[in-house]
């Protein structure tokens, strides 16, 4: 946080999973106070450097992608935001409300498509999370309180079919461009896309 006499006129916010960090807010009350971004930046960097990250992740808008390469951040791809469109009602019965007997199946997967250990952020947004279930077998999950909603699975119609649960609850998705899911998207026809952001990493 940063304060000039008392007044709060900045703030940054992160966590840490595993050895990862993440920065989720950066703001100040003048946006174009270069100096002010900067002490936050660097603040919280530094913060989670000492808390053990070996890396910081964030997403970025694409006017401020420069602004964070000139710290250290490097693109990583690009995230496409779809809304407005039109989809089909779910139907297959391998989607079910998950319970406690998944939750070793969801943090498996969650860390096979992540890389690292997530768990404490999965497990506060698991209330509403739905699984897709094949025989024993989780082959993908839905978390839709997590940020704008997250979804994992192992295939395009896997990821499709949770789409199908995410929409009564988020009016828009994010996917990365190129993503499989974007040919088989329930809001292809009619949706509006946008560049939204892109994913930047340390180095």
């Amino acid at each position: 946080m940063a304060e000039i006499f008392g007044d709060v006129i900045g703030v940054a916010c992160g966590f840490v999973q595993d050895d990862v960090g993440r920065i989720t807010v950066l703001g100040s009350l003048d946006e174009a106070d270069a100096e002010v971004r900067k002490w936050l930046t660097d603040a919280l960097i530094e913060a989670l450097t000492e808390q053990g990250c070996t890396s910081i992740e964030l997403v970025a808008a694409p006017a401020d992608v420069a602004k964070w390469q000139g710290v250290g951040f490097a693109p990583h791809e690009t995230i496409l935001r779809y809304t407005g469109g039109k989809f089909l009602q779910a139907t297959r019965d391998e989607v079910i409300h998950h319970e406690p007997e998944h939750r070793l199946g969801i943090l498996h997967l969650d860390r096979k498509a992540f890389g690292y250990d997530r768990s404490t952020l999965v497990m506060e947004h698991i209330y509403l999370c739905v699984v897709y279930m094949e025989g024993t077998r989780i082959r993908g999950y839905s978390l839709s309180l997590l940020g704008e909603g997250l979804i994992i699975a192992d295939a395009p119609d896997v990821g499709l079919e949770l789409q199908r649960w995410h929409f009564p609850i988020q009016e828009h998705i994010l996917l990365p461009e190129g993503s499989g899911a974007m040919n088989t998207s329930p809001s292809r026809n009619t949706a509006t896309k946008w560049k939204a952001s892109a994913w930047c990493a340390a180095r």
